[in-house]
């Protein structure tokens, strides 16, 4: 009776560890659907604030923070492109395998991380100087956020085109959506060319997200992997 317990105990926990993914996934998706939608909102409230005078601004709101509003509701209303490069991560997956998807989404974006770390160290032989290293950095440089863009397309694709056919209206949309995902996403890798913009919003986007800076979108890749099923067909 009491070996069975023990027995049952352990299934029940099996159990729970192996649809953890799918009830994360299930609760996760929707709750960062609805906060994009905020986010979307707050993005037009902020064009509105942009052509509002200041003398005329909501006297909770500081006119001269306009920027980092900006930047909140950017990174808010991104959560509705976060979820649909979930999907479009686990439609790659599915069409790859777990193996490869496992390689593509896990691993590689982890050494990008690792050697990008390893650049700012300050090491006595620094990654550039290992062989083939102006490939590594090439490889650290772009690799996760090309797997995000071919998540994103991924996703809008299979939108624009169901039953093999395409519907631009639709794709037009699905593009909408994951603007916001989209311009985070170039903020932080490209930055901003002119200094008088790109100064601060670069500034707001740090205060904003902390320092946890590119890091990010590899986190983003590994949640996006497990929440799909990980190794699981």
């Amino acid at each position: 009776m009491g070996r069975r317990k023990r027995r049952t105990g352990i299934e029940d926990a099996a159990r729970v560890a192996f649809e953890a993914p799918d009830l994360v996934r299930r609760i996760l998706i929707p709750v960062s659907w609805w906060i994009g939608v905020v986010g979307m909102a707050a993005l037009v409230g902020t064009g509105a604030l942009a052509l509002t005078p200041d003398d005329a601004w909501p006297e909770m709101l500081d006119p001269d923070r306009l920027t980092f509003y900006v930047v909140v509701a950017l990174a808010t209303a991104s959560l509705l492109g976060w979820g649909c490069m979930q999907q479009g991560e686990e439609r790659v997956r599915r069409a790859i395998g777990p193996i490869a998807a496992g390689l593509f989404f896990l691993v590689l974006p982890l050494a990008a991380a690792v050697i990008s770390f390893l650049v700012t160290r300050g090491l006595d032989m620094p990654p550039a100087e290992w062989p083939g290293g102006p490939w590594l950095l090439l490889f650290a440089r772009w690799y996760t956020p090309a797997v995000v863009v071919l998540s994103l397309v991924a996703f809008v694709t299979w939108q624009a085109r169901p039953r093999n056919r395409v519907l631009f209206g639709r794709g037009a949309g699905m593009l909408l959506l994951v603007s916001p995902y989209a311009a985070l996403l170039a903020i932080m890798v490209f930055g901003l060319p002119a200094p008088e913009v790109g100064e601060p919003i670069e500034d707001s986007l740090h205060e904003v997200l902390g320092s946890v800076g590119e890091a990010s979108i590899v986190l983003q890749l590994m949640v996006g992997y497990f929440l799909s099923g990980g190794g699981s067909n």
